[in-house]
């Protein structure tokens, strides 16, 4: 009897125990040690990464690149120049214009062209010459480009800003009259395969 009442009392003070607040706390030694291997928090929001020199945040987020700084002219180059050209397209490049040779074929040809250049031979002779052959077509002309800040451009006769054809115009400026050189294809700047230029003036 006498136990049973023991028993009885005991579960009356552990539901009492269970109610009080805080009551049955673990060991705080245990807490402690568990709060000290968290990683801390800074108080502050977090900062967010610094944009690169060459990005900036937009309203939304989202990084985006600067714009490219402004060419310069070099001081010793001309206002304007002229050239004559041949245009060797080939698959990789967005002429259609002999876009089916290969771009080894294409630098074989090019080079060509450039002998056939140094040699004095005129566009036309030159058009005549690969006409029937198994060499294909070429893209070939004159064109004029006006220098970074000069006015005067005018597409429909052929006068082009620098910026248009940059790769071209780059090397056409530094070229003295009568030089003969090949710029090479570029997905980038020069997109339409391999020119080979000579200034005329």
């Amino acid at each position: 009897m006498n136990r049973f009442l023991y028993q009885t009392l005991f579960g009356l003070l552990l539901g009492v125990v269970l109610l009080m607040p805080g009551g049955c706390k673990d060991d705080p030694k245990s807490d402690s040690t568990t709060q000290n291997n968290q990683p801390k928090q800074s108080s502050g929001a977090t900062k967010s990464a610094e944009p690169g020199p060459t990005t900036k945040n937009t309203k939304s987020g989202e990084p985006v690149k600067q714009a490219a700084p402004k060419p310069i002219r070099k001081a010793a180059q001309p206002d304007r120049v002229s050239i004559r050209y041949a245009l060797v397209g080939h698959k990789g490049s967005v002429n259609p214009v002999g876009g089916d040779r290969s771009p080894e074929a294409a630098r074989a040809l090019a080079e060509l062209i450039a002998s056939r250049f140094k040699a004095g031979v005129t566009i036309t002779s030159l058009l005549l010459e690969l006409k029937g052959t198994t060499l294909g077509s070429i893209g070939a002309g004159d064109l004029n480009f006006v220098n970074f800040g000069i006015p005067g451009a005018n597409p429909k006769i052929k006068i082009f800003p620098r910026e248009k054809q940059p790769a071209v115009a780059d090397k056409a400026f530094d070229l003295k009259i009568g030089d003969i050189e090949i710029v090479s294809f570029d997905a980038q700047r020069n997109p339409l395969g391999i020119w080979v230029i000579e200034r005329t003036k």
